[in-house]
């Protein structure tokens, strides 16, 4: 269950609706535009991402994509509020390192594996350092 942070997941935010390239069991997982255009799970830290998939779907179902704005996030771990985010297995965020391709930063702290958190996206690649604190 989410930490009661407070945080809209909603509001001032930037989605576009998409079709899926896969099945995605579990909303608020990173993805990726896959080879055919449509939307995948990005599933390591040099995966150039989109943004966030709002709600989980069968291939071919149009869904939600977060590209901006605050967003829930599945996490693979622990992580502390601050934190850029890049994906790992399954579209789950973690702490990024620089030359990852980061989808935006923690705005509250998780303490366990699958752990929706609140975090702002914005997905690019950048110095870890000029985003870190």
């Amino acid at each position: 269950m989410a930490q009661d942070t407070g945080w809209s997941s909603s509001e001032g935010a930037i989605d576009i609706e998409c079709i899926l390239d896969e099945a995605m069991a579990e909303a608020f997982v990173l993805v990726k535009i896959a080879t055919d255009g449509d939307v995948g799970i990005a599933d390591n830290a040099t995966d150039e991402g989109i943004g966030v998939l709002q709600v989980a779907g069968a291939s071919g179902d149009r869904r939600d994509i977060r590209l901006q704005g605050v967003s829930f996030v599945r996490q693979s771990a622990a992580i502390n509020a601050g934190v850029a985010i890049t994906a790992t297995t399954n579209g789950k965020g973690v702490a990024a390192s620089d030359g990852n391709h980061v989808y935006g930063k923690t705005l509250a702290s998780g303490t366990y594996v699958d752990e929706v958190v609140p975090c702002l996206i914005l997905p690019g690649t950048y110095n870890i350092e000029d985003i870190a604190g």
